[in-house]
């Protein structure tokens, strides 16, 4: 007999819904690109989660102007639109979202280098925590 998971397989289908949607857009998108990778991965945010939160690219926005970011931001996009009013599923173009309305800010990476190789290297795992502590430094301020 098979195990049957809680909720009615909710977790497992949403778990073999995301394999479905990495296969179907992987024959679109060269993962070895970083912009390529976050497309993807906002797609499948944009199915899994619900219409309350907004999904973009883009930079997260203070009061006082400065931006940080440059990777996937969920925001609430019933009580704050983006800045730059942009089509809200247009993945493709980066946008900008006040600090206010942030849940979340992920630094998108398909492939990790442990230890800092060169300073501008993309896919150090040094450099990820530097931009995710920039963010947390500017969202700090709300």
């Amino acid at each position: 007999m098979p195990k049957k998971f809680i909720y009615n397989n909710y977790l497992k289908n949403i778990s073999n819904r995301y394999s479905n949607l990495i296969g179907e857009i992987s024959a679109n998108y060269n993962f070895d690109l970083g912009m390529e990778f976050e497309l993807v991965l906002c797609e499948i945010l944009r199915k899994i989660l619900p219409n309350k939160f907004g999904i973009c690219r883009g930079f997260l926005v203070a009061e006082n102007g400065k931006k940080e970011g440059d990777d996937i931001i969920i925001y609430d996009q019933i009580r704050f639109p983006q800045i730059r009013l942009l089509d809200k599923n247009d993945f493709a173009h980066k946008q900008e979202v006040p600090i206010e309305a942030a849940y979340a800010y992920i630094e998108a990476k398909n492939s990790l280098i442990q230890g800092a190789d060169k300073k501008d290297n993309l896919y150090s795992f040094k450099k990820a925590l530097y931009q995710v502590s920039k963010v947390k430094k500017i969202v700090s301020k709300r």
